[in-house]
């Protein structure tokens, strides 16, 4: 099955995966964002540029 069959509609299974996906995809976004939130914030702290594991 292609997925363009006719290039104009997609089946419901198709846009509830894409749903799922631009979910997926936020959340992960959002997680990144929280990190890079955390790094920033330990940088102005003087901890310096690298993040510490753990």
């Amino acid at each position: 099955m292609s997925l363009n069959d006719d290039g104009s509609t997609l089946s419901s299974s198709q846009n509830l995966a894409l749903g799922i996906g631009i979910n997926v995809f936020g959340a992960i976004m959002t997680n990144l964002g929280t990190v890079l939130m955390k790094f920033h914030t330990e940088q102005r702290k003087g901890i310096g540029p690298y993040l510490r594991i753990g």
